[in-house]
C-alpha cells in the first residue's frame, strides 16, 4: 500500500468496500420490500466510511453508544444483516429486545465485540449514560477495583442536530471536568431531520466543542474511508492513552431519506441531493482500490455474493415468528433477593435517631462495606454534606472520590446512573430539590425502560434520593413503571428501605419529606447494620380497637410519609376508631394489605400531601372502589392538598393549602358518620 495515501493495507480497504456493498444492498432490499416493513428506519448511506473506520478501531473491551443511523458500524463489528432485519421487523428472535425496540437500537454483550450496555439511542440523550460509564471506569481504576491493562474507551455516536441539546453540554462539561476517556463522534450531514442545519444551529459541533477547554477536536472527511481510518486511530489512541475526551466531527453526505416513508424529495432540492451524491463513500473507496492496483473485475467480485445473501436474510427474517403476546409483562422489574424483613430493627443501642441520622448511618455502612458504591449530588462532598445536610460527614470519612460534589447538571445526575452501573459501580444519587427532578425526566424515562426493553439484560441497580419540601410528585414518578418508589415515614424505615434499595437490582427512588428529617415523632431506635426492609411491604402504624370495629365505628386511613404522623395526630379526636396503614412503598404497592384493611373496616380514606385532584390517592381510591366494592359501607374518601399551581412560601398560606391534622380530622369525622 502506498504511503502517499495511508498506512492501510489492501485487505482492510477491500473489507471496508465489502461492508459498504453490504449496507447498499440492505437498503435496496428494504426499499424493494417496503410493503412488508411496517416500522420506520433510517439508513447509514453516506455515513458508511466514518462508521466502518470507527468500528474497525474499537476493541471488545471498549464500549459503544450508537445512534439510529449506525447500521454500517454495527455490521463492521460483526452483527449479521439477518439480526438487524429481525429487529427491523420487530420479531420474536430479535436478539436485542425481542421485538420491543426500533431498528438500530441494539444492546450487545458478546465477548468478541465492543459492548453496547444500554438499550436505545434517543438522539443525543445517550451522551449522558455514555459519559457516566467513562466516569465509572475511571473510578474503579482509581480504587484498584478494575484491572485496566487494556485501557478501555467509550465511544458515543451522535447526529449533528442534537448538539443544541442541553444534555450534550452537560456530558461535555463532566467529561472534561473528570478527565474521562470518551470519544464523541458527531456525524454531520448538514440536515436535522427535514430542515437544513443552518436553520437550527448557530455553530457546528467542532465549533461548539471549542468552548469546552480541554476537549481535543478533530475534523474528518466522513465520506473518505482512508482519511477517516487514520484520524480515528489517532483520536482513539489519544483517549485510550491520555484518558481525556475527544470530539470527532465527521462531515458526511446524506444519500437517502432521513427516515423511511418520508421521501427526501419533499424537503430537499434536486441540486442539494446531487451535491451529496458526488461525495459517495463507496465510489471514493473504489477509486482508492483502482489506484492501488485492483481491477474493475476484482472490485466487482468483492461484493458478488452479497446481494443474494442479503435477499435470503430478508426472506428468512420476514417469515420468522412474531413475539408471544403472553409474555408482554415479563421484565418489568428484575427479581430482588430481599423479600422479608431481616435483621434487628430495634438494636441494643437505647438511643433514638432521627430520619436524617438514619439515612447517614445507612449510607456510611453501605460505603464502608461496598467499595464499588459511589454517592453523588450537588454539594454532597462539602463539609455541610448537601443542601439538606443529608450526607453530613460522609465525604470527610470516605473521600471526595466516593462522595462526589457534582455541578448543577440534573440530567447528568440521573442519566449517568445507567453508565455507572454498566461499568460495575453501585450509584447512589441525591437530587437537590423536588423541582430538580423535572429537569431530568428524559433520563428517568430511559432509566425506567432499560431492563424491560433489553429483555432483562440491562441491570441498573441504583438509589435516587429526592427531598420533598412541600407537596409531592409521586403521581408523576409513578408513571415510570420500571422504577420502584418508596416513601419512608420513620427513622427505622428510612434505614431499612435504603439498605434494601441498595441491593435491589432495579432503580429505586426514595421520596424523603424534609419535614420528617428531624421530626420527633419520626425518630426510632437505631436499627442494626444488617437490617433490611423489603420494598412493597406496608405496616400498620396505628391499630384500631376491636370494639370499634365490631360496632362498625372504625375506618382505615391509607397514607405514607408525613401523612402518617398527621393522621395519627388527627385520630386523637376519635379514640380507637382509626387504623393507619403506612404504605412505605408506592411501587410496588402492597395491595393485599390494602384489601385486608378495607375488609376489616368497610370504610377507607386516603391521605396524601400531593394536590388531591388527579393524584395517586384518587387513583387508588378508584381502584379500591372497583375491586373492594362489596366490602365497602361508604364511599372511599381522599384528603390532600388544594389544587394549586404551587404552594406559597408564606406559612399561613401554606397551611391553608396542605392537609393539616385538623383538616384530616374533619374528613375522618365525615366518613365515620356514614
Amino acid at each position: 500500500m502506498s504511503k502517499y495515501y495511508t498506512t492501510l493495507n489492501a485487505d482492510t480497504l477491500k473489507k471496508a468496500y465489502e461492508l459498504m456493498c453490504t449496507t447498499q444492498h440492505i437498503q435496496n432490499v428494504y426499499k424493494k420490500n417496503a410493503d412488508q416493513i411496517p416500522y420506520q428506519y433510517s439508513s447509514s448511506r453516506g455515513h458508511e466510511a466514518i462508521q466502518i473506520a470507527v468500528a474497525m478501531h474499537l476493541k471488545p473491551h471498549d464500549f459503544l453508544f450508537p445512534y439510529y443511523r449506525d447500521e454500517s458500524m454495527l455490521l463492521t463489528m460483526g452483527i449479521q444483516p439477518y439480526e438487524l432485519m429481525l429487529q427491523l421487523l420487530a420479531r420474536k428472535e430479535d436478539p436485542f429486545s425481542g421485538g420491543k425496540m426500533p431498528y438500530l437500537h441494539p444492546i450487545l454483550q458478546r465477548e468478541d465485540m465492543p459492548q453496547i450496555p444500554i438499550p436505545g439511542n434517543y438522539t443525543g440523550s445517550h451522551s449522558i449514560p455514555a459519559t457516566g460509564l467513562a466516569q465509572g471506569l475511571m473510578y474503579l481504576l482509581s480504587q484498584n477495583l478494575r484491572m485496566d491493562f487494556d485501557r478501555p474507551v467509550v465511544l458515543c455516536s451522535l447526529g449533528d442536530a442534537v448538539i443544541t441539546e442541553g444534555e450534550i453540554s452537560e456530558a461535555f462539561h463532566i467529561a472534561i471536568l473528570k478527565k474521562l476517556p470518551i470519544i464523541y463522534l458527531v456525524q454531520d450531514n448538514d440536515w436535522g431531520g427535514t430542515v437544513k442545519s443552518d436553520e437550527i444551529r448557530a455553530v457546528d459541533a467542532y465549533e461548539l466543542a471549542g468552548g469546552f477547554k480541554g476537549m481535543k477536536r478533530v475534523r474528518i472527511n466522513g465520506a473518505d474511508f482512508v482519511d477517516a481510518y487514520d484520524k480515528v486511530q489517532i483520536a482513539i489512541d489519544y483517549a485510550r492513552l491520555e484518558r481525556m475526551p475527544v470530539l470527532l466531527h465527521a462531515k458526511c453526505p446524506l444519500l437517502d431519506d432521513h427516515i423511511s416513508g418520508v421521501s427526501h424529495t419533499l424537503y430537499r432540492s434536486d441540486e442539494n441531493f446531487a451535491l451529496h451524491q458526488r461525495d459517495e463513500p463507496i465510489e471514493r473507496l473504489r477509486r482508492y482500490l483502482l489506484i492501488e492496483g485492483e481491477t474493475e473485475e476484482s472490485i466487482d467480485k468483492i461484493g458478488q455474493n452479497i446481494e443474494q445473501t442479503i435477499n435470503d436474510s430478508f426472506e428468512y427474517a420476514s417469515i420468522s415468528q412474531q413475539p408471544d403476546t403472553g409474555n408482554i409483562m415479563l421484565y418489568r422489574f428484575a427479581p430482588t433477593k430481599v423479600i422479608e424483613e431481616e435483621g434487628n430493627r430495634n438494636a441494643d443501642a437505647p438511643e433514638q435517631i432521627t430520619m436524617r441520622q438514619a439515612a447517614i448511618q445507612a449510607l456510611d455502612e453501605l460505603l464502608t462495606e461496598n467499595p464499588e458504591a459511589i454517592y453523588s449530588g450537588m454539594e454532597i462532598g462539602s463539609p455541610l454534606g448537601g443542601i439538606h445536610r443529608e450526607a453530613a460527614g460522609l465525604a470527610q470519612k470516605h473521600g471526595n472520590e466516593r462522595v462526589i460534589s457534582m455541578p448543577a447538571a440534573e440530567s447528568y445526575l440521573i442519566g449517568s446512573i445507567m453508565g455507572l452501573a454498566a461499568a460495575g459501580c453501585k450509584p447512589i444519587v441525591s437530587m437537590p430539590s423536588t423541582k430538580s427532578i423535572f429537569l431530568a425526566m428524559n433520563q428517568l424515562n430511559r432509566l425506567s425502560e432499560a431492563f424491560y426493553l433489553s429483555n432483562g439484560k440491562t441491570i441498573v441497580s441504583s438509589v435516587i434520593r429526592v427531598p420533598i419540601e412541600s407537596v409531592g410528585i409521586e403521581t408523576l414518578l409513578l408513571q415510570f413503571k420500571g422504577i420502584k418508589i418508596a416513601y419512608p415515614s420513620s427513622a427505622a424505615d428510612m434505614k431499612g428501605i435504603l439498605k434494601s434499595a441498595f441491593v435491589d437490582p432495579n432503580p429505586v427512588i426514595l421520596l424523603e419529606h424534609t419535614s420528617l428529617y428531624d421530626l420527633k415523632e419520626a425518630e426510632s431506635p437505631a436499627p442494626a447494620s444488617d437490617y433490611v426492609l423489603p420494598l412493597g411491604k406496608s405496616r400498620i402504624a396505628q391499630y384500631s380497637a376491636e370494639e370499634s370495629r365490631n360496632e362498625g365505628n372504625s375506618l382505615v386511613v391509607i397514607t405514607y410519609g408525613p401523612g402518617v404522623h398527621r393522621t395519627i395526630a388527627a385520630s386523637a379526636n376519635y379514640p380507637g376508631s382509626v387504623e393507619v396503614l403506612d404504605l412505605r412503598t408506592l411501587s410496588p404497592l402492597d395491595w393485599d394489605a390494602i384489601m385486608s384493611a378495607v375488609k376489616r373496616h368497610g370504610k377507607a380514606m386516603i391521605v396524601t400531601m400531593e394536590s388531591q385532584r388527579g393524584s395517586f390517592a384518587e387513583m387508588l381510591a378508584g381502584r379500591i372502589t372497583q375491586q373492594c366494592f362489596r366490602f365497602l359501607d361508604a364511599p372511599v374518601f381522599t384528603c390532600g392538598a388544594a389544587s394549586l399551581p404551587a404552594i406559597p412560601v408564606n406559612q399561613q398560606l401554606a397551611e391553608t393549602a396542605i392537609p393539616t391534622a385538623d383538616k384530616i380530622a374533619e374528613v375522618i369525622g365525615q366518613l365515620l358518620s356514614y
